[in-house]
């Protein structure tokens, strides 16, 4: 509901889904992808948004969108795979709540 209203949506699965601390992603509607791509960052140099400095510290290109190519390519190439593996574990935990019987989830809820 909140993306079809243009807001962008932070989920995570360390706090409901016990899932490992910082396994959490930033979901983005169509609307803003575009908006960060052409106009995004914090200033434009020869038509392209440029990053703050210092974003490169905590974000690679490869977690961000491939829509957003102006922004992932100001990005390092590095792989954050501590993410990955918190994010794949807190998966886990969701894929196995969603099995449980909607009667019993209902009393969890």
């Amino acid at each position: 509901e909140f993306l079809q209203l243009g807001c962008p949506c932070l989920i995570t699965g360390s706090k409901f889904f016990c899932g490992p601390p910082f396994s959490a992603a930033a979901v983005f509607p169509p609307s803003l992808k575009e908006a960060l791509q052409y106009s995004g960052g914090v200033g434009r140099k020869d038509g392209e948004p440029v990053m703050p400095l210092g974003m490169g510290d905590y974000f690679g290109r490869f977690e961000v969108p491939v829509e957003l190519s102006a922004v992932r390519k100001q990005l390092p190439p590095h792989c954050n795979a501590g993410l990955l593996v918190r994010v794949e574990a807190a998966l886990a935990e969701m894929e196995a709540f969603a099995r449980v019987p909607a009667p019993r989830m209902d009393l969890m809820i």
